[in-house]
């Protein structure tokens, strides 16, 4: 690789990076001011406390996911930042690319756009996770070559701190962590869809109604039912996320305390630790346990 070329894929990456951080800019302020119109043009804030339900809790738990994205994304581009040194394709985005953003805010507009209407909701939300799934691996295939760009660069070099933050944004990215966090997101939708079902045709108060969590009626929860499952969904999705990105940052605050104190060098014939560059329906478990 010459220099100039090299040069021309590290100016890459920042114009990639730039654009990322510009088209969730855009997410934030369209779908922050259009939900938050829609959602106060017709509410008589005078009146809000009587007219709190379930549907209050999805409107709650839908704001604090919205807040959760933004600031998710904006991690995950820096996280993708820290690693990544080189990009092939010099920060152009295909049409697949294209498609998938534009698909994945379509997705994330009817979720918001369609909270009101029982089980169409909620249908709505297992259709989302499944259009976040697709959207993550074309990323994943998007950033693949960067990957494999940065770590000839890294391996030449023989610069073993920053290959090693590499092997750890994959496992970050690709780790089977992620599978199973998606997994566990469809299967808690479709269960908010049966739940829905059931609130639909009088039914839930029925199976709960003699029930009593935490010295609360089970009639009382069942018209709130849809909204706690909603919020639960969320702090689900959120917090593990976020549990991940902790470990991922503690390993950066390691490897830099390390880098400024230690020189490591490779064993004799040992190879260097795998990237995680598994397909798509791969649930082997990763070889770097902190993202297993």
């Amino acid at each position: 690789m010459t220099k100039q070329t090299a040069r021309e894929q590290e100016r890459g990456v920042e114009e990639l990076y730039s654009l990322i951080k510009t088209i969730i800019k855009l997410f934030a302020v369209a779908f922050g001011t259009i939900f938050t119109y829609l959602q106060l043009k017709d509410t008589p804030l005078n009146r809000i406390g009587e007219v709190f339900d379930g549907q209050s809790l999805i409107v709650i738990a839908l704001c604090l996911y919205f807040m959760g994205w933004v600031i998710g994304a904006g991690a995950d581009t820096d996280i993708l930042r820290t690693a990544l040194g080189r990009d092939p394709q010099f920060a152009r985005l295909g049409a697949i690319e294209r498609l998938a953003i534009g698909t994945f805010g379509v997705a994330l507009l009817l979720v918001f756009a369609l909270h009101s209407i029982p089980i169409v909701f909620q249908l709505v939300l297992m259709t989302f996770v499944a259009t976040n799934v697709w959207t993550w691996r074309v990323i994943f295939n998007r950033i693949k070559p960067m990957i494999d760009s940065t770590a000839i660069e890294w391996e030449q070099r023989r610069d073993n701190y920053s290959y090693l933050r590499l092997a750890i944004m994959t496992d970050y990215i690709n780790g089977s962590w992620q599978r199973t966090r998606f997994f566990a997101l469809f299967v808690f939708a479709a269960l908010q869809v049966l739940v829905a079902c059931l609130d639909r045709l009088g039914h839930l108060g029925q199976i709960i109604g003699g029930l009593t969590f935490f010295g609360v009626s089970g009639a009382i929860l069942a018209n709130y039912a849809t909204g706690i499952l909603f919020l639960l969904w969320v702090a689900t999705s959120e917090f593990w996320m976020k549990l991940y990105r902790i470990k991922f940052y503690s390993d950066m605050k390691l490897i830099a305390y390390m880098e400024n104190h230690v020189d490591i060098q490779r064993k004799s014939k040992a190879p260097l630790p795998p990237l995680n560059l598994r397909s798509t329906f791969d649930f082997t478990k990763s070889d770097n346990r902190n993202y297993a």
